[in-house]
């Protein structure tokens, strides 16, 4: 079976939200492989002593155990289109390592990246949770490929509010967020809707 991945966001030279990583990390071990051990990743991972202040990615790649632990710099993507694309069988409600099928979907799309259709709603873009903004609140999908740890902090927030969204919801919007892990809401660019292409 396939390994699955945890993206941690270090900033400050501090992990950020470890606490709700370590328990979808542990959800995941427990679901997949019957693991009944909980692993704390603040203790497994370590910051190394030359690390700027800047922000980084940490990947953990795990299944039964851990396999590898790596440290990167990060720098936000720029979104110039997203492309919209039909995809019925997807299923990402864990965070796999192996994302081949969204690579095989973005190599066809001619754009910097794709928002998935699934049986005609609005789930993910290819790396991030998203939210439209309505003129009154910001409304992510409540269908998510996979609910991720930001967007289930800002639901509980009230920053967000679920609604099942399709394609024809799109031209009501006023613009759009991506978020992840790795983006925090505060430094989300606010995309126009005239990103998105059919």
């Amino acid at each position: 079976m396939n390994a699955c991945i945890e993206t941690i966001r270090i900033a400050n030279r501090q992990l950020d939200h470890i606490q709700a990583h370590e328990a979808r990390m542990h959800r995941t071990r427990s679901e997949l492989w019957g693991c009944t051990d909980f692993i704390a990743l603040k203790d497994v991972i370590t910051i190394p002593p030359d690390l700027s202040n800047d922000t980084h990615k940490c990947r953990v790649i795990y299944d039964v155990i851990i396999h590898q632990i790596m440290i990167e710099p990060y720098t936000i993507r720029t979104i110039r289109n997203i492309r919209l694309v039909t995809d019925d069988t997807i299923d990402y409600r864990y965070k796999w390592l192996d994302r081949s099928r969204f690579a095989a979907h973005q190599a066809l799309a001619d754009a910097d990246d794709i928002l998935l259709v699934t049986r005609g709603y609005l789930t993910d873009t290819s790396y991030a949770n998203i939210a439209f903004f309505d003129g009154n609140r910001w409304l992510t999908p409540s269908t998510p490929l996979l609910s991720g740890v930001r967007r289930q902090r800002l639901l509980h927030a009230g920053i967000l509010t679920e609604a099942p969204l399709q394609p024809s919801d799109l031209p009501y919007f006023q613009s759009a967020r991506l978020f992840n892990a790795m983006l925090p809401w505060s430094e989300s660019p606010i995309l126009p809707m005239s990103v998105f292409l059919w």
